[in-house]
C-alpha cells in the first residue's frame, strides 16, 4: 500500500531536467530503504499473529529497478555500500534487482554497483528503446510475482530490442 503522496507533474518535470549530475548510489540506497520500510509497514498492518505475518512476508515479491543514463558523479556513498545493501536484500528479502543503463555498458556498470549480469541491460536513449527495456523488466517482475521460482533474466531478444 502506497503511504506517500505522489509528486506533482511539474515537480517531476523539473527533477528530470538534465543537469549533468547523477546521484545514482545515494538515490538507490534511499529507495531500497523506502522499499523495505513499505514492506514492513504492510506487514505491520496485517491482522493475525506474528507467525502469520512471518509466513505472509515470504509471499511478498520484492523487485528493485535502477534506471540511469549516466554514471554516478555526486553521491556521498560509494559503490561498495550499494553492493552490500543489494546483497543483504537478496539474502534477507529475496529481492530481485534490475539495472537499466543508457550511454554505457549496463552489464559492466551494473556489476560495479552490485547488480547481476542477467538482470542488467543496456538500452538506447530513445523513447522506443527505453519503453521496451521498462516493459521487459515489468514482464519479468510479473512472471516472478506469479511464480517466484521463475528465474529473473533478460532474454537475448530483450537485449536486442532495447538497442533498436
Amino acid at each position: 500500500i502506497l503511504k506517500t503522496d505522489l509528486p506533482a507533474y511539474k515537480d517531476l518535470k523539473d527533477w528530470l531536467r538534465p543537469r549533468g549530475l547523477t546521484r545514482l548510489i545515494d538515490t538507490a540506497l534511499e529507495r531500497l530503504g523506502h522499499l523495505k520500510s513499505n514492506v514492513n509497514s504492510h506487514l505491520e498492518g496485517l491482522e493475525g499473529n506474528k507467525d502469520e505475518k512471518t509466513s505472509a512476508s515470504r509471499k511478498i515479491i520484492q523487485n528493485f529497478m535502477l534506471l540511469t543514463d549516466g554514471e554516478d558523479n555526486v553521491s556521498k556513498r560509494d559503490a561498495e555500500a550499494l553492493k552490500d545493501e543489494l546483497e543483504k536484500a537478496r539474502k534477507e528479502d529475496d529481492l530481485t534487482a534490475f539495472f537499466l543503463g543508457a550511454n554505457q555498458d549496463a552489464i559492466v556498470s551494473g556489476k560495479i554497483y552490485g547488480f547481476r549480469e542477467h538482470t542488467s541491460m543496456t538500452f538506447t536513449p530513445s523513447k522506443k528503446s527505453c519503453s521496451y527495456a521498462i516493459q521487459a523488466t515489468s514482464r519479468i517482475m510479473k512472471m516472478r510475482s506469479a511464480s517466484p521460482e521463475t528465474p529473473a533474466k533478460f532474454t537475448t531478444m530483450d537485449r536486442y530490442k532495447s538497442l533498436e
